[in-house]
């Protein structure tokens, strides 16, 4: 049977009780009143003509015997008397009681003739009228006892059925309220402790123990249910089976193409505990994988310092959007120290399909820049060496050009000139670029000096704009400058801000066209200064927005001025002032590059 069919079948149930309940009281209080309403109509009424009766009696023989009587008053009175001795007459219903009222009727009839013998002659004996009224009020009286004792009885009597109709009652309503509270309170049991069981059962499921029992059976819903679930336990077994092995090969798949990768490589979860690493880790910090993997770093870092110091980044907590400054490592290997780049990777994921991601676990990455660490040394060594060396032809070439305008040698001609300001315009450019190529050299061995002072943006700018004046009117480029008064000072190196700002100008009037704007604005955000250096050229692509402050990139290599080496140099400085640079452009529509200094 369907549960819904049962929940019918019990609600009906509860209904009929409740009507058999109602039914039976419906019953009882009727029976009572109307046992009532029996003593009203049988008793009451005959008590109530013999007290009329007994006034009409009082009332005529008062009169009477005043003399007051007349003869139509009298036939009146006695019409009404016989009336009310005739009703009892028709409601006689106790034992007796119809003997007294004929016996009454006669008194009644022979007092009625007394009188009437009164109104034609004198009675004969005047004890006979007052004897007459005697017998009359005597039997009124005895029918008036004997409804009263009836009417006390059957009360009494009332009373015990009133008495039985509420032991009936409160035994039919205790019953009915049994019967209702075993069906209220089974019937939520026989549905909920089935779900609790389901419920039990599916969470043991969903935890893997497939060995679960449900012993439910049945052929309604909860029956078909378990059945249900059964089904799916067996598909879950097969399910399982058929994809363990697979995910034997891939894990086993996964650790292969781990261990064969160049990268030491160390895997945690989201509690910090070794869960993977390859053969290239296990080989730079001397143990076996049992004494690694399954373990928390700390555990391990106590042991071992080198493991300490490639996990230590882990537990430094970084403010959201900041980067993380993570160091080489130098690790002996063979005798021979080698340097490692480290690289820390943040694992999320959702458990849940569109989910909110959490942390899942680290990936650390250890690759070896040896090589490259050498030639970048040997590159920076090579140039700083040939900058050097260079510095002395150009210092002769500048001595020799200043005695060739000399007056005291000669007088040049116009061609010798020209050649002389062709000479001195290229030893100027030559020692730009060796400057700049020291200065990246030093940068790069860690070497930048900065003195630290409080300045005006406005100051700082005024100056970088000196000695610019001559290029722009060459291209008729007007310098637009909106820095407000009010701005407070920032903290930095004064000369490297002018050096900076020089850079960034002259590289917008570089790449700006001819009779075209430049304009430099200054506003303050939070505890931050910001400069803006804005020019009309070609502006420069999402790709290249990057690249451009890397190491002798040139976007423009038809271009004959500079190495490269510029925005490069700027960004180191800024960073060494805790500032940084960036750049907002798109293709066509020029370039806005800006500085962010710190409020002093």
């Amino acid at each position: 049977m369907k549960i819904k069919a049962k929940l019918y079948i019990s609600q009906f149930f509860l209904l009929g009780i409740i009507a058999v309940v109602a039914g039976i009281g419906v019953y009882y209080l009727n029976l009572v009143a109307d046992y009532t309403a029996i003593i009203l109509k049988d008793n009451y009424r005959s008590i109530d003509y013999m007290r009329k009766v007994n006034k009409q009696v009082d009332e005529l023989q008062g009169k009477f015997e005043r003399g007051v009587l007349t003869v139509a008053e009298f036939e009146s009175r006695s019409e009404e008397l016989l009336t009310l001795v005739n009703s009892q007459k028709a409601n006689i219903t106790e034992t007796g009681e119809k003997t007294l009222t004929e016996t009454l009727g006669d008194e009644v009839a022979d007092y009625l003739s007394l009188i009437s013998g009164g109104f034609s002659g004198p009675i004969r004996d005047s004890n006979e009228l007052w004897v007459s009224v005697n017998k009359i009020k005597t039997l009124t009286e005895t029918i008036f006892l004997l409804n009263e004792e009836t009417i006390l009885t059957k009360s009494e009597n009332a009373k015990k059925k009133s008495e039985q109709v509420i032991v009936y009652m409160i035994i039919i309503g205790a019953s009915g309220i049994t019967f209702g509270l075993i069906f209220f309170l089974g019937l939520p049991n026989y549905i909920v402790n089935p779900i609790k069981l389901f419920t039990k059962s599916i969470k043991e499921i969903s935890v893997g123990n497939y060995a679960v029992q449900i012993p439910f059976e049945g052929e309604d819903e909860l029956g078909n249910l378990a059945k249900s679930i059964r089904k799916m336990v067996v598909k879950l077994k097969e399910y399982e089976k058929s994809n363990f092995s697979k995910l034997i090969r891939e894990q086993k798949r996964l650790a292969m193409i781990v261990n064969e990768m160049n990268e030491a490589i160390l895997v945690t979860d989201e509690k910090k505990n070794i869960i993977l690493c390859n053969e290239l880790l296990l080989d730079l910090i001397h143990l076996d994988r049992q004494q690694v993997e399954g373990k928390h770093i700390q555990e391990i870092a106590r042991i071992n310092n080198l493991v300490d110091n490639i996990t230590e980044d882990l537990f430094v907590p970084y403010l959201e959007g900041e980067e993380a400054q993570i160091s080489p490592v130098r690790i002996v290997k063979g005798g021979k120290e080698r340097i490692f780049k480290k690289e820390i990777l943040k694992l999320s994921g959702s458990d849940e399909p569109n989910g909110p991601k959490t942390l899942m676990g680290h990936l650390v990455i250890l690759t070896d820049i040896t090589e490259f660490s050498e030639k970048d040394q040997a590159k920076l060594k090579f140039m700083s060496t040939l900058s050097h060396e260079l510095k002395t032809p150009l210092a002769a070439i500048q001595l020799s050009t200043n005695l060739l305008e000399n007056p005291k040698f000669g007088t040049l001609t116009d061609d010798q000139s020209e050649l002389i300001q062709t000479i001195k315009s290229n030893e100027e450019r030559i020692k730009r670029m060796v400057n700049e190529v020291l200065d990246i050299s030093q940068i790069n061995q860690g070497y930048i000096n900065i003195n630290t002072e409080p300045f005006f943006i406005a100051d700082s700018l005024s100056d970088s704009i000196l000695g610019l004046d001559l290029f722009l009117k060459e291209k008729n480029i007007q310098l637009n400058r909106q820095i407000p008064e009010n701005l407070p000072p920032i903290t930095g190196d004064y000369h490297k801000s002018v050096w900076i700002f020089n850079n960034l100008i002259s590289n917008a009037i570089r790449y700006s066209p001819a009779n075209s704007q430049i304009t430099i604005t200054a506003k303050q955000e939070s505890r931050r200064v910001k400069v803006e250096i804005t020019d009309q050229g070609p502006g420069i692509s999402f790709q290249n927005q990057e690249r451009i402050f890397e190491h002798f990139v040139k976007l423009d290599q038809s271009s004959e001025n500079g190495t490269g080496l510029g925005l490069a140099i700027s960004k180191e400085f800024m960073e060494a002032m805790g500032g940084n640079i960036g750049v907002n452009s798109v293709l066509g529509k020029g370039a806005t590059f800006w500085l962010s200094f710190k409020i002093a």
